[in-house]
């Protein structure tokens, strides 16, 4: 949402885009992994609303697919900077793939529900998605600190320790009262 707004007050419609891009694939991801989950009413910003209500999968991904819509519109101009762009170095062309590929997507997530043959041909027929893995979204990590890998950077550069225990030994030593679980688990 700050990315966006940035965006609109540059007048840059390609990073409104991306920005749109991205909240949209959030979106996809979460609700592909729990379903039901908070859209409408999430990441309002100062409303102090704590408690968004959860929205249907049909309806996150209805709004999802109004994002990308609205992300296909506005590619074309204002800047992405090259530098920053870690996905694809500035490529408009190539974000611009990326959202209509996973409006594709989308559209397969909810074509049990929704009749949605016409705008999967009208996405084919205008034939601006991925056309190779060259167009992949693929986050690739960098070596140095700090654009590696945020785990490797933890425990490199941190100081998380990566020893933890497990449900075995913590209720054997509960079973048997065994003073040592506090020292074990910290």
């Amino acid at each position: 949402v700050s990315m966006y707004k940035l965006a609109e007050a540059e007048g840059n419609d390609n990073m409104k885009a991306v920005s749109l891009t991205l909240q949209a694939y959030g979106y996809s991801v979460l609700t592909d992994m729990y379903g039901d989950i908070p859209f409408s009413e999430a990441i309002k910003g100062d409303d102090g609303n704590f408690t968004p209500k959860y929205d249907t999968q049909q309806e996150v991904y209805t709004g999802v697919l109004a994002m990308l819509t609205q992300a296909n519109s506005l590619y074309g101009s204002g800047t992405i900077d090259s530098t920053s762009d870690i996905l694809y170095a500035g490529d408009a062309s190539k974000w611009k793939k990326f959202a209509n590929s996973l409006k594709f997507r989308s559209l397969m997530r909810i074509s049990g529900q929704v009749s949605v043959g016409g705008d999967l041909q009208a996405l084919v027929n205008a034939g601006n998605m991925f056309g190779s893995n060259d167009d992949e979204a693929k986050l690739v990590y960098l070596t140095a600190d700090p654009s590696a890998n945020p785990l490797y950077e933890t425990v490199v550069f941190g100081s998380r320790a990566e020893w933890k225990v497990n449900s075995e030994i913590v209720d054997r030593m509960l079973l048997s009262d065994d003073p040592r679980l506090p020292q074990y688990a910290q």
